[in-house]
């Protein structure tokens, strides 16, 4: 699938001058809705992926460093370049700074040790990871490779979820993955009484959006685990891509 192409001329300037490039690796245990705070807000998840991809290169390597960028780049990796003012990064800052990562093994970790606005020659913004929160993006074996480019473009928690299961997969050999009502009601921000009929519904529509942004064709059933009256999964599937 073919990344976006959005007109974002300070954004590729930004990745000309990156020695990441526009894409990044992110662990598997952080491609679901496990973000305690902000996983369904999607203006917080894309400052703190922009943040994830500004820091991708150290990350990778293991070095336990702090990282200091200008507000005006943050918010330009965050899919904000047209805004004038970096309101949308400060407005998520203390959501972010608070933020959990709760896994699927149980655990909860911290995302950041610390995240500040300091005054400099320009304002920027200062943050450093946890060790525990790093420590996943060190060779993870199984991983989502993720573009700038089209994370910017994400709006909904429900966008992160798929965009991330679609980008996980893509490069296997079984191209699907069953993704649980109680994940996609979660990413969506639905309570936990919202019919599988209208999670579905949603489901779809993001999946659509997604087709048009990345090319390609994904697939979507819905499934009943054994025994069940009702439907409780969606495998979703790529079927091509361009």
């Amino acid at each position: 699938m073919p990344k976006g192409k959005a007109a974002r001329p300070r954004l590729t300037d930004m990745i000309r001058n990156s020695r990441a490039g526009d894409t990044f690796l992110v662990p598997s245990q952080v491609c679901g809705p496990v973000m305690r705070e902000c996983h369904e807000n999607g203006s917080a998840l894309r400052v703190l992926f922009g943040l994830l991809w500004l820091s991708s290169e150290v990350m990778r390597s293991g070095a336990r460093v702090g990282f200091r960028v200008s507000l005006a780049e943050v918010r330009i990796a965050s899919g904000f370049e047209t805004y004038g003012k970096d309101v949308p990064v400060l407005e998520v800052l203390d959501l972010l700074g608070d933020e959990v990562c709760d896994l699927e093994d149980g655990e909860s970790i911290r995302v950041f040790e610390s995240l500040s606005v300091v005054e400099h020659d320009a304002r920027m913004l200062e943050w450093a990871f946890t060790e525990e929160f790093s420590e996943l993006f060190v060779s993870p074996r199984v991983f989502a490779i993720v573009s700038i480019l089209e994370i910017v473009n994400l709006k909904s928690g429900l966008d992160f979820f798929l965009y991330l299961q679609v980008r996980r997969i893509w490069k296997m050999q079984r191209k699907s993955v069953k993704l649980n009502a109680v994940d996609l009601r979660r990413a969506a921000g639905l309570v936990s009484e919202t019919s599988f009929q209208r999670v579905a519904e949603r489901v779809r529509r993001t999946a659509r959006r997604l087709e048009k942004m990345l090319g390609g064709k994904i697939k979507l059933e819905p499934l009943k685990n054994p025994g069940a009256r009702r439907h409780s999964e969606v495998v979703l599937e790529i079927l091509e891509e361009t």
